[in-house]
Formats: C-alpha cells, structure tokens, sequence
C-alpha cells in the first residue's frame, strides 16, 4: 500500500486544514444539482453519501477505509468550505460492506455531504480502486398499478382476458408437449425397473426483484401446483447495492432464472458487472424493456446479457408496428416480446387486478424461459436464450426489428425444440399475389389483385444500394395500389407484393410473394 503511505505529508496538511476549518465554523454545501444522474433519461438520481467501489483484490478493510478517507479528505481541501473533520472523525463515519464475500465491490455510506459523482473520480485516481460510482436509484415494478377488475364482467369474459395471451406465446400447446414428455419417460423408466417410477421432480427456481405481480403471473402461465417452476420473490431495495445483493441471494439458492423487474436510464457499471457475474453462475437474467414509451437506452434491460422484454397487446394485425404497446420501451438493444397489455392476475389478497406493464412480459418470457429448462436441464443460459430468440413468433417488421426484437416469445415452438419434438401444427397459407409496376411523374405505381382470406398486403423493396428487399408498406385488404414517392432519378428498384393475415392467435398467415417486379424511375 505504498500509495497511502507516500500521501502522509498531505495527509498532515489536510488535517491541519480540517482543523482550522472547523474553528471557524465553515461547511459544506452539496449542489443539489448533483441529485440526480444527468445521463439517465428517468433522472432518479442516487442515494445520498453512498457508493458503490470495487477495490483491488489485495485491498483489506482497513485499507479500504484509509483510501476512502484520504478521497473524502482531498475534496473537502479542494472545497476549502464545509463541515470539516480530521482523519479520524471521517473514518468514523464511513462503513464499508461487501456486496459478495469472494468479491471486493463494497457498499461505501461516508458521513460527509459531498457530490457522489465527483468523489467517485477521485476515488478512481487510486491504483488500488478499480471502479467507483454512486448507489443509483430504480423504478421498481412493484410500484406498477393495477386496477381492479370489473364487477360488471361477465364469467366468460373474464376467462377471455385471462387467456388471450395463454394462446398468443402457445402456452397449453406447451403444456401438453411436458405432460407428455414427462409420462413417456416415467413409462419408460417403469418397463425398465419393472415398478412404478418414484423420481422425483426437479421444478426451475425463478427469482423476482423488483417485482408484485410476477410470481402470480408465472403461476398462470404453467399452472399451479405444478413442478415445473417454484418462485422465489427477493426482497431488495430499488438500488444498485439493493439489485446487486438481491442476484446474489438469488445465485445462493440456486436461481437459475432472476427477473430484475427495475429500471432507469443511465448506465451502471456494477449491476452490470453483477449481472455478468450471475450468468457465469449459471442463471438467466430477464428484465422488461421498460415503460416511458422511448427508444432511448433502459437498464438492465440493455445489457448484453441480460433478456430485455418489450410489451404487445393483443393485435389483430401481426404485420404492423401496432404490436407493441406505445407505453413500452423499445430499441435496438431490446430483445424479445411478450403480452404485457390487460393482463388479468390475482393479488396478494385474492382479488382480480387487471394491468398493463412491460414486467409482465418479462413473467412470461420467464416463465417460458423456466419450461425450456425444465425440459433439458443441461442447457446453458445462453442456449436457453437462442431456443427463446429461434423459435420467437415472428411479428411487426419482418425478423428483428427496433420494436419487438425477434417477436413474441412462443413456448409451444421453444419446448418443441428444447424436447427435440416436431411441432405439429400446419402452418396456413394464402394464394399468390399478382402483381405489376410501372414508373409514374411522382413515382413508381404498384397494384395487384385480390387474394382470398387476405386481410392486408405487404409491400416489399429492393433499392440500389440494397442487398435484400426491405417491407416498406402494410395495406388493408381493400388497398390494391401503392406509390413509392421515395425512389430518385435513374435508378432501378425491385418490389414483391405478399398477400398476408393474422390467426386468431397472433401468428402471421403469408401467401406467395409475386414475382419480382424491376422498374427504373425516369431520368
């Protein structure tokens, strides 16, 4: 620790300088300003004197103290104002705690008011520090409000809500393919030992942070008083140091799956961090996409290994960018979708509450996410993740795309493909669209005629510069031209007209695209 010990005349000085300053009654103000986290599109801002600093492995607790201290110190020269204190009086108020016994991230609350930011620096210029920052604050899920249902509904109707998005993500289809799984093994395991199979079950242990409703939501998706999943709500407050001792508790007992039901705009370093640490461990890391309506960065859902989940409603037209609720966040770093929109769960107090967030769609890719494990319980979390992302419903913009990522999770295609089962629904399609091109004063025209049980036609684009054709337009069934005022002068461009349709249960219906048509608008 020589850093420290070539600092003692500066120490010396500070201390005299404390001194005289409190003789004179001086002391600090904080910049309230510094609240809140200027990056952070919710601007929640910190908790006040806490940090979050990861020392260097060899660093033991009475160094961590003196390196805290001595950072607390040079700001309170630098201030040359405020409620100075010696040395000694400032280690007296600063307590350190580690966040994990075989890690050196500790929680650090200082007794002295000065700007988290600023001494976060000045804590980074130690060699012996490798990361310093302030305890940021969440929105937590849990404060998500969810209305009582209406007395006036009917029976039936209320079924209906409660299991519109059951058949939007295949979820009995995936049921059955378990129950059926399941019994084939226990017969086979019978006629080999000649007697009854008494295995016992092996449920997936989902963690909830952040969350209320999420366990109950969970129960909905795979039934209750099954073994395939068991819920484990955490306690943690909606803060850095809060989420990050909450994935640990999770990883200690045995969370394969963690939903961080929390979020805020600005970056941290040390949830992140955490996060990369848990799925070493072995655990899923699911969060919603968040609900401002933005496009703008969301954490943790964009963290790269975390699951980022956006909200859809139930659509009508799988083609258009409607899917997604305008209230859930989306971008290029959200991941994948679920229903999230007039979601029907039963509280704490046994009372129907019917809400709209994107952590219910963070429940159900969860709860999918836990069938997937269930089934082939040495899949990776990574592996997990691509069964959800290859077998994901396919909706808005066609493949991935900024507003529902892959598309709706599907857990009948994601535990098909995890059992090694052929799904066995045949996939409806409709007609071939004919079609034709011609370039026009304003643009090119495109028409086509109708095509059977069509509910809309989608046009697609294949520009100069472009390697692929691209949708550009999604039309009524009763829309049979389209004009792409778009194109400049003297280029070729190539258009398919597809003819399309949604089941009734979410899924894109397509028909034969036409033939390609190449059009060149006038010089």
């Amino acid at each position: 620790m020589s850093f420290i010990k070539s600092r003692t005349i500066q120490l010396i000085i500070v201390c005299v300088v404390a001194l005289a300053m409190i003789a004179q009654g001086a002391f600090v103000i904080k910049d309230t300003a510094y609240g809140a986290d200027e990056n952070s599109t919710d601007n929640l801002g910190y908790v006040d004197n806490q940090l979050m600093v990861t020392f260097k492995q060899d660093v033991s607790h009475k160094e961590a103290v003196d390196i805290v201290a001595f950072a607390v110190s040079e700001e309170l020269l630098k201030n040359n104002a405020g409620a100075a204190a010696s040395i000694s009086k400032i280690k007296e108020g600063i307590t350190l705690k580690k966040i994990k016994s075989d890690d050196n991230m500790m929680l650090v609350k200082i007794g002295t008011n000065l700007d988290e930011e600023t001494i976060s620096k000045e804590l980074e210029r130690n060699p012996d520090v490798d990361k310093a920052q302030p305890n940021y604050r969440y929105k937590a899920a849990a404060d998500t409000d969810f209305a009582k249902a209406t007395a006036q509904q009917t029976s039936e109707q209320q079924a209906q809500q409660t299991e519109w998005y059951m058949d939007y993500i295949d979820a009995p289809e995936a049921l059955k393919v378990i129950e059926e799984q399941k019994n084939k093994k226990q017969q086979t395991q019978e006629n080999q030992a000649g007697t009854e199979s008494s295995e016992e079950s092996n449920p997936v242990t989902i963690a909830i942070i952040g969350g209320k409703y999420e366990g109950a939501l969970i129960n909905n998706v795979v039934g209750k008083g099954n073994d395939i999943i068991a819920t484990m709500p955490v306690e943690a407050e909606a803060t850095t140091a809060g989420i990050t001792s909450g994935i640990d508790y999770a990883c200690s007992h045995n969370a394969r799956i963690i939903i961080l039901s929390v979020g805020r705009g600005g970056y941290d370093a040390a949830l992140e961090k955490k996060i990369n640490w848990a799925l070493e461990e072995g655990a899923l890391i699911i969060a919603p996409a968040g609900d401002e309506g933005i496009d703008a960065a969301w954490y943790p859902a964009d963290y790269k290994n975390c699951i980022g989940c956006v909200n859809t409603v139930k659509y009508s037209d799988a083609y258009s960018m409607a899917c997604r609720n305008e209230k859930s966040n989306y971008g290029k770093d959200k991941d994948i979708s679920a229903p999230g929109t007039d979601i029907r769960i039963t509280d704490e107090n046994g009372e129907e509450v019917t809400g709209t967030s994107s952590s219910c769609s963070a429940a159900i890719v969860a709860a999918t996410a836990a069938m997937v494990m269930h089934t082939d319980t040495k899949l990776k979390p990574a592996e997990v993740r691509e069964t959800l992302v290859k077998t994901a419903t396919d909706i808005s913009v066609s493949d991935f795309d900024v507003y529902t990522g892959y598309g709706n999770v599907n857990a009948y295609e994601a535990v098909a493909l995890a059992t090694g089962v052929k799904t066995s629904a045949e996939e409806k399609t409709l007609g071939k669209t004919v079609a034709k091109a011609k370039a026009e004063k304003e643009g090119i025209a495109i028409s086509w005629s109708s095509v059977k049980d069509a509910s809309n036609y989608i046009v697609f684009r294949k520009g100069p510069e472009d390697d692929y054709y691209m949708q550009i337009a999604d039309l009524n069934e009763d829309e049979m031209k389209w004009s792409d005022t778009g194109c400049a002068v003297g280029k070729e461009y190539s258009y398919k007209v597809m003819a399309a349709a949604t089941s009734e249960d979410g899924k894109k219906i397509k028909g034969e695209g036409s033939d390609p048509m190449t059009v060149k608008f006038g010089e």
